[in-house]
């Protein structure tokens, strides 16, 4: 087994920062369990360093990826066109007309279009495979019908990933350095917001009311 990539570093320590969080809540008991999904993307994330561990492995990955998430997003369009036959409880609700696809909810699948739009879009900047922008309008599209409103956050903050990566001339630990600066940043920048308006540091239900 080779090293574990960089990016491993910072994962790793935000799934410690939950498990904390877990332990110091009244509710531990019923926070901890839910650890276990994070806990289950990280360890799959340091099996796919190692599966994939070259691009060409990579761009295999994310095709298959995209292919997948189009024939979710192929069935989504029926949904708009009112050619769904399959038997829904209940097609007036948000839940549905936010077309949620094969994933059976609107916020899933808009999750899953911002990683699909992402790979369509690192796919795309290879000449040979161009045709993938196709993909990635196709995933915004339905990003949008989600109404999945943290998405463009998301974007965000991977065009901000993207720039890093530009301007760090190479160096994976520069990477690391810029998008830990950026990302306290916002994280300050988020509680600042939430602080002068509810004089509150973490957001509470009454305060979105």
């Amino acid at each position: 087994l080779h090293a574990p990539h960089l990016l491993f570093v910072p994962m790793v320590l935000y799934l410690a920062l939950h498990v904390l969080s877990a332990l110091a809540s009244p509710y531990a008991g019923h926070s901890l369990p839910a650890i276990g999904l994070l806990a289950s993307y990280v360890l799959l994330y340091a099996i796919a360093a190692h599966a994939f561990p070259s691009a060409k492995s990579l761009t295999s990955l994310l095709l298959a990826l995209i292919f997948a998430v189009a024939f979710s997003s192929a069935y989504a369009v029926a949904q708009r066109l009112g050619y769904d036959t399959f038997p829904w409880a209940d097609t007036t609700q948000d839940t549905y007309r936010n077309l949620p696809g094969t994933f059976g909810n609107p916020n899933v699948a808009g999750h899953t279009m911002i990683l699909a739009i992402l790979a369509a879009a690192y796919l795309s900047a290879n000449r040979r495979l161009r045709w993938c922008a196709v993909f990635a309008l196709v995933f915004v599209f339905h990003l949008y019908c989600t109404g999945h409103r943290a998405g463009l956050l998301a974007l965000a903050g991977s065009v901000a990933f993207a720039l890093a990566i530009k301007f760090s001339g190479g160096s994976a630990h520069r990477v690391v350095t810029i998008v830990t600066l950026l990302g306290l940043l916002a994280v300050s920048a988020g509680l600042a917001y939430t602080f002068s308006s509810s004089q509150r540091l973490a957001p509470l239900d009454s305060f979105w009311d």
